[in-house]
């Protein structure tokens, strides 16, 4: 990628966006909303990167790029972040899900996402290892049973295939997870165009839950390479191969 700007204080991307490779303000990179052309925000492009890296092996600068390269087939994809701009994954093998209950987008995007059907995060609508990619926004804070939630991820991934949670953890991670007391009313926050409540503080022990489901997790900071200050951190897990 090339950068469109040169400035004391570097930010994730080199100031292209991963969508769709227009170069973006760097001052405006950690504002809430758009803030490239195609829609997308600094959560959009992380988000791009981190299936650029797994799913792509890093071939590719943009989504655009990837869904444009006829030599791959075209992801399927089950997009549960309702963020529109990612609609450059190739909507004729894209299903979109809504399981906030509101039908929003959000991270500052207007309106409704147009095809976004209801989905319940404990029977995802998807066949048994039908998708190559599941994408998920700010869920694990608040669904009931995330052990659930990793076995329905697993279920409708291919092996290979990968699953990336997109959430806003505690700095730093901790070892484990803390389960909110259930006689203290808990707090609520954002999620989706919604407010759902925090049922607890995820830890690095989900990577334990993640492999008792068949999936194989890890950390990963898209923007670490080029700012040594990137706090974000998504968490991708690959579907390990299942016995016969």
């Amino acid at each position: 990628m090339t950068a469109a700007a040169t400035t004391a204080a570097p930010v994730p991307f080199d100031y292209a966006c991963t969508v769709c490779g227009q170069p973006f303000p760097a001052g405006e990179f950690a504002a809430p909303g758009a803030i490239c052309g195609c829609g997308a925000g600094r959560r959009t492009m992380e988000l791009a990167a981190a299936v650029l890296h797994t799913h792509a092996h890093g071939i590719h600068a943009t989504l655009l790029e990837l869904a444009e390269d006829s030599a791959i087939p075209p992801p399927r994809v089950l997009d549960l972040t309702l963020d529109p701009a990612l609609a450059a994954t190739v909507p004729d093998h894209l299903v979109r899900g809504d399981q906030f209950g509101a039908g929003k987008a959000g991270e500052g995007s207007a309106g409704t996402v147009a095809g976004a059907i209801p989905v319940d995060l404990a029977a995802l609508p998807a066949a048994n290892a039908s998708l190559d990619l599941v994408l998920l926004r700010d869920v694990l804070f608040w669904v009931p049973d995330v052990a659930a939630l990793l076995a329905e991820v697993a279920r409708v991934l291919a092996d290979g295939g990968h699953a990336v949670f997109q959430e806003s953890f505690v700095w730093q991670f901790p070892e484990t997870t803390v389960e909110a007391d259930p006689a203290v009313e808990p707090k609520r926050r954002p999620a989706g165009a919604t407010r759902k409540p925090e049922r607890r503080v995820v830890g690095a022990d989900i990577l334990d839950l993640m492999a008792a489901a068949g999936l194989s997790g890890f950390g990963y900071r898209p923007g670490l390479a080029v700012d040594p200050h990137y706090r974000d951190l998504l968490l991708v897990a690959r579907r390990r191969p299942r016995l016969s």
